[in-house]
């Protein structure tokens, strides 16, 4: 009776055997030596969906680490034997990725929805902008989309780029971007919207305030 309870239990509930194979076995905590490496924190403008993703990450190369190990352990003595196991080990590797998969993405995609509507703080070069503003939008499959509306002090010129910085806490870049908004006269007044798309919110980790130069 008790080995029929085990067997549904796994015909049933495939995802929690193999969660259990990730996070909790004796040959495979890749959750949990991620959640050591990096522990989840909150931002004040990204909440915690950078620590989600590089969390994510590392998981998946501890599980990847793992397998290679395995692999590599092979003996060649017995191709047939040898086959069988890289088969097994590749199944294996694959059904882990899987349920690391669906372990953190819930986790991304709630983190992700918490940040939405965020206003995140703007500076600008005067000479250039009169004033800016940048929303996040949206956050789809971790990617985060953010909005700013700028108002011209100044014409763009004949290739209308506009050009920020992510900047942390310290006044430090974290990286940089560029928007072209396509043809048109951009004049002095003009109010100019731009999409700045840093993909993954772990690319700014650390974001404070964008800067908008000229």
């Amino acid at each position: 009776m008790h080995m029929k309870k085990i067997l549904l239990a796994v015909v049933l509930f495939p995802s929690l055997l193999l969660m259990s194979c990730v996070g909790g076995s004796s040959d495979n905590k890749a959750i949990s030596e991620a959640e050591k490496q990096v522990p989840v924190v909150s931002s004040p403008l990204l909440g915690e969906l950078p620590s989600w993703q590089k969390q994510y990450k590392a998981a998946r190369d501890i599980v990847k680490q793992e397998f290679s190990e395995k692999v590599k352990s092979i003996s060649s003595d017995d191709a047939g034997k040898a086959m069988k196991e890289m088969d097994k080990y590749d199944k294996e590797g694959k059904a882990a990725e899987e349920a690391l998969k669906q372990y953190y993405e819930s986790r991304i995609k709630e983190a992700g929805g918490k940040i939405i509507g965020t206003e995140i703080p703007c500076t600008f070069d005067a000479a250039q902008y009169s004033s800016a503003k940048a929303v996040i939008t949206n956050v789809e499959d971790g990617a985060v989309m953010i909005k700013a509306t700028l108002t011209l002090s100044a014409p763009l010129g004949r290739t209308p780029y506009v050009l920020w910085k992510y900047n942390n806490a310290e006044g430090s870049e974290i990286t940089s971007g560029a928007y072209y908004p396509g043809k048109g006269d951009y004049k002095a007044g003009s109010v100019v919207e731009a999409g700045l798309n840093p993909g993954k919110a772990s690319n700014i980790d650390g974001v404070a305030s964008i800067y908008f130069t000229k």
